[in-house]
């Protein structure tokens, strides 16, 4: 069974395939909450490391979402980072929890 929420609920709507959709439902943790009013989803890739491996994932999941016109964040929750991943995950927009705390992502 497919989540009607990723569907396209209007005809010229960005398709999402149904590999798109299993790829999506491979996510370690997907939150639904309210950022600035708006309803966002949060897609969370979680590991010991966080790696570039982690952060691609979690970029390409949200951007399933995002395809299917909802609006989503992604993250990767980790007990460590190296200075590497931590700066690409900056270049992709993707938010890090390390540790038990947000890093600040324009830092």
């Amino acid at each position: 069974m497919r989540p009607p929420s990723l569907l396209p609920r209007r005809l010229g709507e960005p398709r999402v395939t149904a590999g798109e959709v299993d790829e999506f439902l491979r996510a370690d943790i997907v939150a639904k909450g309210l950022v600035d009013g708006v309803e966002t989803y949060v897609v969370v890739e979680v590991s010991s490391i966080g790696d570039t491996e982690g952060i691609v994932r979690a970029e390409r999941r949200a951007g399933i979402l995002r395809k299917a016109g909802l609006t989503a964040i992604p993250l990767v929750a980790c007990d460590a980072i190296s200075p590497e991943s931590l700066a690409f995950a900056r270049r992709s927009g993707v938010r890090v929890w390390c540790n038990g705390a947000l890093i600040d992502a324009a830092a």
